[in-house]
């Protein structure tokens, strides 16, 4: 084998592992699980993995309309900060291959038997990863689905209080601190988000194909001498 032969296929095969290395992330997602005690939901997100390769240092979890007694709880290492349209954690830096849960409790407004989506937005330094596409109803799941829950009936009243207005950065406690008015959360955001990783794609698989190419037109016999 040439050394230009060589070079051509070590240089496609690294472009195609860092092809799926960057397409492969995508396949996980952010979970939500639900569960009911009196008029309040506890909502869990399960974060599977930070932006591509990238650690977890923020996240933007956007509430449904009409959700009132918002309140959060913190991972260890992470703060929270809350309004009335989104809960905004800051902290880590979590690994990007390590999973982490992020756990929240509102009383939703929507009746029982309907879908609340929980548009989220992971913040990595250098980059973020959206996931806030609605998934159509009996359609297929779209690439960056937004985390939804079916709403459930309230289960037996139990005692409890509002939540007083605070800040803590220590696991567990709920945090209701008003959070800095943001860009809200929207699904349009998903297009700009994603268009430089697509551009990115289709130039990968522009100089793949050309490597290849190269390859084979390089491959053919020399007639004999």
């Amino acid at each position: 084998m040439t050394l230009l032969r060589r070079t051509t296929l070590l240089t496609a095969a690294a472009l195609l592992i860092g092809l799926l290395g960057l397409a492969g992330p995508a396949s996980a997602h952010v979970e939500a699980t639900g569960t009911v005690a009196g008029e309040v939901t506890t909502v869990r997100l399960n974060v599977e993995h930070g932006c591509g390769t990238l650690d977890l240092t923020g996240l933007r979890v956007q509430m449904p309309a009409g959700a009132t007694r918002i309140a959060a709880q913190n991972p260890e290492g992470w703060t929270s900060a809350v309004s009335a349209e989104e809960i905004a954690w800051t902290g880590g830096p979590q690994p990007a291959t390590e999973e982490l849960a992020f756990t929240f409790s509102l009383v939703l407004a929507q009746p029982v038997g309907s879908t609340v989506r929980f548009p989220t937005i992971e913040l990595c330094p250098g980059g973020e990863e959206a996931w806030i596409e609605s998934t159509p109803e009996g359609g297929p799941e779209p690439e960056h689905p937004a985390p939804q829950l079916v709403v459930e009936a309230t289960a037996a009243p139990t005692a409890t209080t509002a939540p007083s207005s605070t800040t803590s950065s220590a696991a567990g406690g709920p945090t209701v601190t008003m959070a800095p008015k943001q860009t809200p959360i929207t699904e349009e955001g998903s297009a700009t988000h994603n268009s430089g990783l697509v551009v990115l794609l289709v130039v990968m698989v522009i100089i793949i194909g050309g490597a290849v190419a190269l390859f084979l037109r390089n491959r053919r016999p020399r007639p004999p001498a």
